[in-house]
């Protein structure tokens, strides 16, 4: 039951599933010599197709059987930094159509249940990473999928929503708010909520889970509240609400927009804004993307908007229903994106580095004063020709105040706004097994660690192996494997956690 099966290849279901939302025909994935089988229905969709920077209604029910046997289209993919552009080549082989990718997965174990047989059983979705900028949950091997959490007695349910512009453009109206992407997440959980049961599950115990900018989408969700209602328990991996990436402030936000349609020939201002992206291609304004020169860590992401986010996050917190969550980081969060802050001046780099993380915009302090402070602490005894150890001043700086730091406040101020004792803390030490990854991933070549939303919280057997993207691995768990299945329990007493 092996964690890389995209050798593997599912066979076409035979019958015909009756749902809530209409007839579908999906796949059976056969493990353990065919004795254990798993539904798989791919590709289902979640919205009516949808037009740009428009928020996307329920999808109708339909009449005739469905084909949901392969992934359905993607959204568009955006980058911004190199990291990102080598991800998108992952993405090339599926079918692109933003009117239709917002689809999802169903993973659904096919044999009784006796402890869930009145309940239907537990189900968990799961929302993918990308910087906001990226991704697809098409990304993740379907076979894969089936041998992970549906062995365990879960629905598994994975997700496509809008990412980079399409996903976030705001000019500040009432009529654009922004944060599609959030509102795309919700759509599907709404759909969940509405006909998970078709397939066995219980929406009365749904948990949302996500890695990077998927975490930090869990952790929003959890405060809105048009979302929040709508799942029982959360965990966000290497990502949370108030990491840096995970929200925008509107001025910068706005400041990125206008400068990029500038670039496109737009004439200025806040007016027209968002119909000028409407009328230009995707292809053009992945071109100006790609040569913009941009200010902060990232273009797109959240914004507070008065809409998804009635109140400040601070004000949302206090007002969230206690839940259980579980928060994960990665020994190595910040190696990932030490490529990023490489610079042919290690000293310039890093300063340039300083001033994304310590601005006006995020940072209460002399902003000046503090990037002193910071650059102080981290080179100490580096001289300017050491780049290994720039290099590793750069992976502790953005593990610890972009990464690390926002996850901890986030469960922290969760905890004590609930009067919550936070009860576990553990650390698993264990190396991965080194395998060469697809350079397409991440840009990862070779490493032993668990890195940036790649691993799950830690011990080196990364998200993408277990799942199946391109990554060598020849099947089977193995030594390794059994950590999996750790974090999968983990996961599952989730399920069982009530408060008193």
């Amino acid at each position: 039951m092996g964690g890389h099966l995209s050798h593997l290849k599912p066979e076409q279901h035979s019958e015909i599933l009756e749902t809530s939302a209409g007839p579908i025909k999906g796949n059976e994935y056969r493990h353990d010599s065919g004795k254990i089988v798993v539904d798989g229905y791919l590709g289902i969709p979640y919205a009516n197709p949808v037009r740009k920077f428009q928020k996307a209604q329920m999808a109708d029910l339909w009449l005739e059987p469905r084909d949901c046997t392969k992934y359905g289209p993607i959204c568009s993919q955006f980058g911004t930094f190199s990291e990102m552009e080598m991800v998108q080549k992952q993405f090339e082989k599926f079918e692109v159509d933003d009117e239709k990718c917002l689809n999802l997965n169903v993973f659904a174990p096919r044999w009784k249940s006796e402890e869930f047989a009145k309940s239907g059983r537990p189900v968990m979705v799961f929302i993918h990473g990308g910087a906001f900028e990226c991704g697809t949950s098409a990304s993740f091997d379907d076979y894969s999928l089936s041998a992970s959490l549906p062995l365990r007695d879960i629905i598994l349910v994975t997700i496509n929503y809008r990412v980079g512009l399409f996903g976030f453009l705001t000019d500040g109206s009432k009529k654009y708010p922004g944060n599609l992407a959030l509102w795309d997440q919700t759509l599907a959980l709404e759909w969940v909520q509405k006909h998970i049961a078709s397939f066995g599950g219980n929406p009365g115990n749904v948990t949302i889970f996500g890695q990077s900018a998927g975490g930090g989408s869990v952790d929003l969700l959890s405060l809105s509240p048009k979302s929040r209602d709508l799942f029982h328990k959360w965990i966000p991996m290497s990502g949370a609400a108030m990491c840096h990436f995970s929200m925008r402030k509107f001025p910068v936000a706005m400041k990125n927009y206008q400068s990029l349609a500038e670039s496109l020939g737009f004439p200025g201002g806040p007016e027209g804004l968002v119909e000028f992206f409407e009328a230009q291609s995707t292809s053009d304004i992945k071109k100006a993307i790609k040569d913009f020169k941009y200010s902060g860590d990232l273009i797109f992401g959240p914004t507070f908007d008065g809409d998804f986010f009635p109140q400040p996050l601070g004000a949302l917190r206090k007002d969230a229903r206690k839940k259980p969550a579980i928060f994960g980081l990665c020994e190595y969060e910040g190696l990932l994106f030490a490529t990023h802050a490489a610079h042919p001046d290690p000293e310039q780099g890093f300063r340039e580095q300083l001033e994304r993380f310590y601005n006006e915009d995020n940072c209460i302090e002399d902003p000046s004063a503090m990037r002193e402070k910071v650059y102080a602490f981290y080179t100490r005894g580096i001289t300017s020709g050491d780049k290994r150890r720039a290099a590793e001043s750069a992976r502790q700086l953005h593990r610890r105040s972009n990464l690390q730091h926002g996850n901890f406040r986030s469960g922290a101020e969760r905890g004590a706004m609930r009067k919550r004792r936070l009860r576990l803390q553990f650390r698993i030490s264990q190396r991965g097994s080194g395998v060469r990854c697809a350079p397409t991933h991440f840009a990862v070549q070779k490493c032993r660690d668990a890195l940036h939303g790649l691993a799950i919280f830690a011990g080196g057997w990364d998200l993408h192996g277990v799942w199946g993207v391109e990554c060598g691995r020849s099947g089977g768990y193995g030594a390794d494997g059994q950590i999996f299945w750790e974090f999968c329990e983990i996961w599952i007493q989730l399920h069982e956690e009530v408060y008193q």
